[in-house]
C-alpha cells in the first residue's frame, strides 16, 4: 500500500481538522456546481477574485453584503477570543497546538455579521495569526499572507470619504430622495451601527434629505413622585439630565418627523390603526 502522504501523518491526530473536514465530498461537489452555474455575473466575479487570492496565497480581506446564515460556530469560540477583548489581548491559542496547525491549514475564514464584533476581536486575531504561524526562517507572517478572510455582511470603509454618513447612506439605498416611499426598495435592505449616535446621525442626514416641513415631538422631562416619598436621589434627575439620556430600549428626548418619512415603532400603540411594530 503507498504511504499517507505528508499532510495527513503531521495532521492525523488533530480532532479539530478532522471536524472541519468530516463532510460528503461528492455532496458538496454537487451542491457546488449547482450554486456556481447560477451566479450572477457579479457574484461570479467576487467568487473568481476571491478563488484567486486563495489558489495564489496572496490573501486578503474581502468584505460582502448578503443575506442569509453561514452556519458554524462562532468567532470566540473558534478562534479562543477572550473575554473581555482588549486593546491588547490575543487568542488563548498556543503554537504547535491543534488550534494552531489548525490556522495552518486553513485557506479561507469566512466571518459572519464581521460589523458586528469588536475592532479588538480582529485585532487581536490578526496578533495571533501573526505569532502561531511561522515560516521556514522563522520570520512571522504577515497579516492575512496567504490567508483570504471573507467577511459578511459588507462594511463601507469610510475612512477615504469626506461625508462618511453620506457614503453610507448612499451605497446602502440608492436614490432614496426619489424611493424613499417605495417598499420594495426599503425592504431587505438596513444599516448597521454600532451606537446609538451614529443612528442618530444617520436619522438626521436621511431626514433632511426628504422634502417637507418638519415636526419636533418631546418626551416628559420630569419623573412621577406621586406615590413616593422624597428621595435626594430626585435632586439629581433635573429635566436637563433626563432628556439627554442616550440608552438602548429607551427612545431619544426629542424626535423628528415629516409626512410620509417611515419609521419603525419598538411598540404595538394602535394595532387598529396600524401603528404597531
Amino acid at each position: 500500500m503507498p504511504y499517507p502522504d505528508s499532510y495527513v501523518t503531521r495532521h492525523v491526530r488533530n480532532r479539530l481538522i478532522y471536524d472541519e473536514l468530516d463532510y460528503n465530498a461528492d455532496t458538496e461537489r454537487e451542491n457546488f456546481h449547482n450554486l456556481f452555474t447560477n451566479l450572477k455575473y457579479e457574484q461570479r466575479s467576487i467568487f473568481d477574485k476571491i478563488m484567486e487570492a486563495v489558489d495564489k496565497q496572496r490573501g486578503g480581506v474581502f468584505f460582502l453584503h448578503g443575506y442569509g446564515g453561514t452556519g458554524g460556530r462562532t468567532a470566540h469560540s473558534k478562534f479562543k477570543i477572550t473575554m473581555p477583548t482588549l486593546d491588547n489581548s490575543t487568542c488563548n491559542v498556543d503554537k504547535d497546538t491543534e488550534h494552531s496547525q489548525l490556522f495552518e491549514a486553513t485557506d479561507v475564514i469566512i466571518w459572519d455579521e464581521a460589523p458586528m464584533a469588536l475592532k479588538n476581536c480582529f485585532e487581536a486575531l490578526d496578533k495571533t495569526l501573526k505569532d502561531v504561524m511561522d515560516v521556514g526562517d522563522g520570520k512571522i507572517c504577515e497579516p492575512n499572507d496567504g490567508l483570504a478572510d471573507i467577511e459578511i455582511p459588507q462594511e463601507i470603509l469610510i475612512s477615504n470619504f469626506e461625508d462618511p454618513i453620506k457614503a453610507i447612506v448612499e451605497s446602502t439605498y440608492f436614490n432614496l430622495l426619489e424611493n424613499f416611499q417605495n417598499v420594495d426598495i426599503l425592504q431587505g435592505k438596513a444599516i448597521l451601527a454600532s451606537t446609538i449616535r451614529v443612528v442618530k446621525k444617520i436619522n438626521h442626514y436621511v431626514l433632511d434629505m426628504i422634502p417637507g416641513e418638519e415636526e419636533k415631538y418631546l418626551s416628559f422631562d420630569s419623573i412621577d413622585r406621586t406615590y413616593t416619598s422624597y428621595n435626594e436621589t430626585y435632586e439629581v434627575l433635573t429635566p436637563e439630565f433626563l432628556s439627554k439620556l442616550r440608552t438602548s430600549g429607551l427612545p431619544n428626548h426629542k424626535i423628528k418627523l415629516k409626512v410620509g418619512i417611515p419609521i419603525m415603532l419598538t411598540r404595538n400603540l394602535d394595532q387598529n390603526d396600524g401603528l404597531c411594530n
